[in-house]
């Protein structure tokens, strides 16, 4: 019998040949089209011209060689061990202070918390005469808040500074002492404070809560800053003092209270006795309502360390090195002058602005300046930065302190960085103070809704004179300034308009309905649309442009701005913009960035992305809105004249009016 063979044998293997051929083909088609998508992507859309001058700036992103990860500070715990201690060898401590009413506080402590000992963040408040714990809620229009040591640290967690400490991974671990103060957040509360220290049982109440409040943190401590406490209460705040500091030691937690320099109504040998330090506050020379001069001149400092070295022991003492500047301005009154606090980043630029040179006082070894303003009234600036820093730490070293707190995380030179608590330091560590980069600062200008950059971070440079006798800089020169992004805000006008804006969509559920309302009133609005759920709902991307609404682009997949590459940013803007013109068949030139960042900037991390944004050619309105909360509650207007109305369509469908 003839052998069957099977119906589709091929023995000549033609259809192998086919098929390997289509698939080959096929293959190669494939690889055209991915890369012909990638290649679309890649290159940036040809946008239409935009309403500003058709002159792209000439700047280019701030280059910085990739470094490794800063390590972390070893030592740290010994360190805040040893304080009120003699150390085995000399180490001081490094801490610093954080305010939550500054961003920049925030941005510094995120490049340099790895540099630091121990974190004094302004947390709690004695600002009631019955002694109640006290917090002011940054978040929420800075309410101060009556609250339990478990409140109040309910509250605290939900700040920027612990929702940034969570959002690593690890999670930061920090030593902290908490700074507790009479401010309120707007004033310095003198009269409550002074009831408070002299009632007995609202001492208790405060000192119980304090403990309480460390002890459930997992502090390592508490520091007072009680400020401008008259004479006659000295006696009931060194009795304060003594009761805290019994407490926190039986808690096994340290206690650090915070002095003036030179001030003869502080004891400083009982307090250096009850607490485990003090921080001598060793400036403001000359303060805001003091005619201008030195805030800390070198001989000053050194004269006022002498004098409490000699009441308290090195051991006990905590430095405070000031970072910052005064602008005082003549006033009308003769010999009246009114000051101002900057950043040394703010004083720098203002002295860029006002195109003057930074002097250094031969006698002070303070740097400062002077200028006029529009209405030429004279301006004079003294400041504390790097080069003032380094000859105080000097001392500090000669006089063998415990360590130095800086005031404060946000407003210091950022050339500090590299050379505090440096021991000995040599020629190559006093280089490092020659390269200064740019500070968290950023310099807005007009009133407008679109942001427009003009120029973005430049770092500054200076020279200097050190004189090896003295280990002192007697001399510096700032050859180049460094320099913040400088944000034009354009497009403001004296009428009253409101522009509404909706982020996040289209989303099925609520969009329509914004629709219909809008169709309803014959309003018109922006809606900047995420470019996936744009690809999911291509018919409401259609419907909002047809019934005369404009379409913005906010990224493909609404990724955190801050966590992003620039290719990356550039890939999500090209995705949607092509989606956009796909669906409409027209292109968009406007953009707002997802999260946070739609919110009036506040510090140089927030807005890093955004020229590559505008070098590509789109305009970005984002700052200036007016959050209204989805229970209808409104707040004041932040100004007058035209404002954004921005709301944000969740995609869990849940409406979320938003600023």
């Amino acid at each position: 019998m003839k052998e069957r063979r099977p119906i589709f044998y091929d023995a000549e293997r033609v259809r192998w040949r086919r098929t390997r051929r289509v698939m080959e083909i096929t293959g190669v088609l494939l690889t055209l089209l991915l890369s012909y998508f990638f290649v679309t992507i890649a290159a940036s859309v040809d946008l239409p011209a935009g309403f500003l001058l058709d002159v792209k700036p000439p700047f280019h992103a701030l280059k910085t060689a990739k470094k490794k990860p800063a390590a972390i500070r070893e030592g740290r715990k010994r360190r805040v061990a040893n304080i009120g201690k003699v150390p085995e060898s000399y180490d001081p401590l490094r801490s610093a202070f954080y305010v939550s009413w500054d961003a920049n506080s925030l941005a510094s402590l995120k490049k340099h918390y790895k540099d630091i000992d121990l974190l004094i963040p302004e947390q709690l408040h004695g600002v009631t005469p019955d002694g109640a714990l006290t917090i002011v809620d940054y978040e929420h229009n800075q309410n101060t808040v009556k609250a339990t040591p478990t409140k109040a640290i309910a509250l605290l967690r939900e700040d920027k500074l612990h929702q940034w400490m969570r959002s690593l991974n690890p999670p930061v671990e920090l030593p902290t002492m908490g700074l507790l103060d009479n401010y309120d957040g707007v004033v310095w509360r003198i009269d409550e404070m002074v009831a408070l220290l002299g009632n007995p049982a609202s001492r208790h109440n405060l000192v119980q809560n304090v403990v309480e409040y460390a002890v459930e943190a997992h502090q390592a401590g508490i520091v007072v800053d009680f400020e401008e406490i008259p004479d006659a209460s000295q006696a009931h705040f060194r009795q304060f003092a003594a009761e805290l500091a019994s407490a926190l030691h039986s808690a096994s937690l340290k206690l650090m209270i915070a002095l003036p320099a030179r001030d003869d109504s502080y004891d400083y040998a009982f307090f250096g006795k009850q607490c485990d330090a003090i921080i001598l506050m060793n400036y403001d020379q000359h303060w805001l309502t003091s005619p201008p001069g030195p805030i800390a001149a070198q001989d000053w400092f050194a004269e006022n360390l002498r004098q409490v070295r000699e009441d308290v022991p090195a051991q006990k003492i905590v430095v405070g090195i000031a970072n910052y500047a005064y602008d005082w301005g003549e006033t009308a009154k003769k010999g009246v002058w009114s000051g101002s606090e900057f950043s040394v980043q703010e004083a720098l630029l203002h002295a860029y602005e006002s195109e003057t040179d930074v002097e250094f006082d031969e006698a002070s070894l303070n740097p400062h300046y002077s200028y006029s303003d529009e209405q030429n009234h004279v301006h004079r600036v003294w400041m504390l930065d790097a080069v003032t820093a380094y000859n105080q730490l000097r001392v500090c070293e000669r006089m063998g302190v415990q360590g130095t707190a800086l005031w404060r995380l946000g407003s210091s030179d950022s050339s500090l960085w590299p050379i505090w608590d440096t021991t000995r330091p040599d020629d190559a560590v006093r280089q490092k103070m020659t390269d200064i980069p740019p500070g968290p600062d950023l310099s807005l200008e007009g009133d407008g809704d679109i942001w427009h950059f003009a120029d973005t971070p430049k770092a500054g440079r200076r020279s200097f004179t050190y004189e090896a006798v003295s280990d002192l800089f007697t001399d510096e020169t700032y050859e180049e300034y460094p320099l913040s992004y400088d944000i034009d805000q354009i497009g403001g006008t004296k009428e009253k308009k409101v522009a509404l804006s909706f982020d996040d969509g289209p989303d099925p559920r609520w969009t329509p309905k914004i629709l219909d309302i809008l169709k309803e009133k014959n309003a018109p609005a922006v809606f900047f649309v995420v470019g996936a759920e744009a690809n999911q709902h291509p018919d409401i991307l259609k419907r909002e442009y047809a019934e005369g609404h404009e379409v913005g682009n906010h990224t493909f997949t609404h990724p955190k701005f801050d966590e992003i590459s620039h290719t990356e940013l550039k890939w999500q803007l090209n995705l949607t913009e092509r989606l956009i013109e796909s669906t409409l068949g027209v292109k968009s030139i406007l953009f707002r960035p997802p999260y946070g960042i739609d919110h009036q900037p506040e510090y140089a991390e927030e807005v890093a992305q955004l020229p590559l944004a505008q070098d590509m050619g789109y305009l970005i309105p984002a700052h200036r809105s007016r959050r209204l909360e989805h229970a209808g509650r409104k707040e004041p207007d932040a100004g007058k004249g035209n404002r954004q109305q921005r709301f944000e369509t969740s995609g869990e469908g849940e409406h979320h009016p938003a600023a």
